[in-house]
């Protein structure tokens, strides 16, 4: 899924008047007479643009883009702790050398 920054062509980084530029940009590849309108591209970049002009609003979005990251780690590094346990405790059966059982000897009446 693309985000405000990929649909406005702007680094994570970037100053408001550079977004206001690529804004100011695609809004009018979007409104030109000889496009055909489309309202739903309009809307979403209309939408980026006021989501990241806005400090507090960037500030929130951008706290949501690290959440998804993070899990995506933490079940990766889940699942790389699971094989890896799993590999050690297949070894570890596959090549553990069995106990013998003790011997017990038996005692003869004399």
């Amino acid at each position: 899924m693309a985000t405000h920054y990929d649909l406005l062509g702007v680094p994570r980084d970037a100053k408001l008047t550079d977004m206001t530029r690529a804004y100011n940009r695609h809004h009018r590849e979007a409104t030109r007479e000889d496009a055909a309108p489309d309202l739903k591209r309009e809307t979403v970049l209309r939408e980026a643009y006021e989501t990241l002009s806005h400090p507090d609003r960037r500030e929130r979005y951008d706290a949501s883009l690290v959440a998804p990251d993070r899990r995506r780690r933490s079940r990766t590094r889940a699942v790389l702790i699971g094989a890896v346990g799993a590999t050690v405790a297949g070894s570890y059966l596959l090549f553990a050398k069995p106990v013998p059982e003790p011997v017990l000897q038996s005692r003869v009446p004399q």
